[in-house]
C-alpha cells in the first residue's frame, strides 16, 4: 500500500515538473531566449567589472595619499608609475611650479 501512495505522490511531483521544464522551453527558446541569456551574462560581467575599477581606484586614491606625504612636491600615483616604467627621460609631463604668496 505505501508503494501505490509514493507512486501518486511522484506521478503529480513528475507532472508539475513537466509543465515548468515546458513552460521554460516556451519562454527560453530560441533566438529571443538565447539573446535573454546573453543579456544577463553581459550585466554579470559588468558589474565584476565595475567592482574591479573601483578597488583599482581606490588603490591609486590610496597610493596619492601616501605619496603626498612623503614629498613636498604632490605626486599622483598614476605620474608616478609613468616615471618609473618608461624612465625619467621619456616623462614628458611636468608639473608648473607653484608660485609662492607675498
Amino acid at each position: 500500500m505505501a508503494v501505490n501512495e509514493t507512486a501518486t505522490v511522484l506521478g503529480t511531483i513528475i507532472d508539475f515538473m513537466t509543465r515548468v521544464t515546458g513552460t521554460l522551453k516556451v519562454l527560453v527558446g530560441g533566438i529571443f531566449g538565447l539573446y535573454l541569456i546573453l543579456l544577463l551574462v553581459k550585466w554579470i560581467e559588468y558589474k565584476k567589472l565595475v567592482r574591479l575599477l573601483a578597488g583599482i581606484k581606490k588603490e591609486i586614491h590610496a597610493l596619492n595619499f601616501k605619496l603626498s606625504g612623503k614629498k613636498e612636491e604632490k605626486t599622483s600615483a598614476i605620474d608616478e608609475l609613468i616615471k618609473r616604467t618608461l624612465g625619467s627621460r621619456y616623462y614628458l609631463k611636468k608639473k608648473a611650479p607653484v608660485k609662492k604668496k607675498r
